[in-house]
């Protein structure tokens, strides 16, 4: 489990980028240019 903690943990960054990403668009698109 430890293996699997060490490659989240370097994963998380880069999928917490991209799911930020993917959010703020589905967000902007929902909202519309409201925060713009």
């Amino acid at each position: 489990m430890s293996n699997l903690c060490g490659n989240g943990n370097m994963l998380i960054p880069r999928t917490d980028q991209v799911r930020m990403r993917e959010i703020i668009a589905q967000l902007s698109a929902t909202h519309g240019q409201i925060t713009s």
